[in-house]
């Protein structure tokens, strides 16, 4: 809607308060808004489903709107090692180290920062992705 800041906007997306006459031309991150509200929505009801959680890899890449990032499953969810979660068409990714300062909320999603995402995904990411990221 005319003269809303793009953190408003997120969280309309968030909320999934909107429809796609609400953001007549906006894409968000590449996607029509009904898209990114729909994957929104799948993304959301699977880290309710997992519990204590953290979306994390591309999936985050996507969230802060990464040159290169698409929101699309399959969904790239973090959990502490020791715990057996799976989740068909997601991967579910386990860490021993998930200190308080590598995870925060984006959107109202529990995320890893966008530091220690970038040290998750450098050794898979070309130079020119990497560096599009940074």
């Amino acid at each position: 809607m005319p003269g809303e800041t793009t953190g408003q906007r997120r969280q309309l997306v968030t909320d999934s308060t909107f429809s796609s006459r609400d953001m007549s031309g906006l894409r968000i991150g590449g996607l029509q808004p009904s898209v990114w509200v729909e994957r929104m929505n799948t993304l959301a009801a699977l880290v309710a489903s997992i519990g204590q959680c953290w979306v994390c890899g591309p999936t985050v890449g996507a969230l802060h709107q990464w040159d290169g990032f698409i929101l699309e499953p399959p969904f790239h969810i973090v959990v502490q090692r020791g715990r057996a979660i799976h989740r068909m068409h997601h991967f579910i990714h386990t860490s021993s180290w998930l200190p308080g300062i590598h995870r925060e909320t984006l959107l109202g999603l529990p995320v890893m920062s966008p530091t220690r995402t970038l040290m998750d995904l450098a050794p898979q990411l070309g130079h020119d992705q990497l560096v599009r990221a940074i």
